[in-house]
């Protein structure tokens, strides 16, 4: 099962990932799935994250830092994260400082994140 979907409001298009409760074969599926397909879009693609109640492991921080590296830095995509706790918040500012160009910008919820995008839409 993939947490990944297309969705649109305000006439902005943005990939959604939803990472609660998967099982953490499910979240690492999610997560190459979610580098497959922001390598088939144009660069700076945005990807809002709902991280509400994400049990993040080892085995998926190890992967996501590589492709945060290797895929999403250099792609140059924000990603709008909601629901951040603990170690997600940890891991997101991380994601910040290692990308090499991926910018994270935690938000209240999924319509905070769709209002970041209007108002920073180029």
């Amino acid at each position: 099962m993939s947490g990944l979907s297309w969705r649109e409001a305000d006439e902005i298009r943005y990939l959604h990932v939803t990472w609660a409760e998967l099982p953490e074969a499910d979240m690492l599926t999610t997560l190459e799935d979610l580098a497959a397909r922001i390598t088939q879009e144009p660069p700076g693609l945005a990807v809002v994250t709902d991280a509400r109640s994400m049990s993040v492991t080892p085995r998926f921080l190890t992967r996501a830092k590589t492709l945060n590296r290797d895929v999403f830095g250099p792609r140059r995509g924000t990603f709008l994260v909601y629901g951040l706790s603990g170690l997600v918040q940890v891991m997101a500012r991380g994601f910040s400082n290692v990308g090499g160009g991926v910018k994270v910008v935690p938000c209240r919820d999924e319509d905070h994140a769709v209002a970041h995008l209007r108002a920073h839409q180029r």
